[in-house]
């Protein structure tokens, strides 16, 4: 992801660029939701209980869950990351419970976004403690219906077509997901 230039007598480094990032992050993808469904078979080969798997799977209207989790679980003054890549046609509100951005405010979190265009034009509104910038259209229209949310030592994708929800509570994938979160906002324009 990062490339050598030689200017004058110095090193420099820079990105290789949004296509190289694309590649690689299709690669861990991969790697990803392999080790997603190695989790799950082994939590039904040992008979886990629901409340002891470090994988948990929500569909449909128990994706409302998601969002209760994220409150409950979630302390006043932490760091919150969210990846938004729907299109302003779905809506993402009919899956919050009553009071979900009330309750996150009050617990004044310092909120970082990814989102695409046309979430930034539809809803959009500033706020001080919620950070967000924009994938170009470029380099992807981000729109596969897909969010993202990483916290604490959780990490939650959920398919918003689909409406399937994966929330994984592992300290590793979720650092590794933080941190290319925190590589991809930091080379976005505000």
């Amino acid at each position: 992801l990062i490339r050598s230039v030689v200017l004058g007598k110095r090193m420099h480094y820079a990105t290789t660029g949004p296509k190289a990032l694309s590649a690689w992050k299709c690669s861990q993808d991969s790697a990803f939701t392999d080790y997603i469904d190695t989790q799950t078979k082994r939590s039904v080969q040992r008979g886990a209980s629901t409340a002891d798997e470090d994988v948990r799977v929500f569909r449909e209207k128990d994706l409302t869950k998601v969002w209760s989790m994220i409150v409950d679980e979630i302390d006043r003054g932490q760091t919150f990351y969210r990846y938004d890549g729907y299109p302003a046609s779905v809506l993402v509100d009919e899956h919050m419970p009553p009071g979900y951005r009330q309750a996150l405010e009050k617990k004044r979190l310092d909120r970082f976004v990814l989102t695409n265009e046309a979430l930034r034009k539809r809803s959009y509104k500033k706020r001080i403690e919620c950070a967000s910038r924009v994938l170009p259209a470029k380099f992807n229209s981000f729109e596969q219906g897909v969010t993202q949310f990483i916290f604490n030592d959780t990490l939650i994708l959920v398919d918003l077509v689909q409406e399937v929800a994966f929330v994984i509570k592992n300290k590793r994938l979720t650092e590794y997901h933080r941190q290319l979160f925190r590589f991809v906002y930091q080379g976005l324009p505000e």
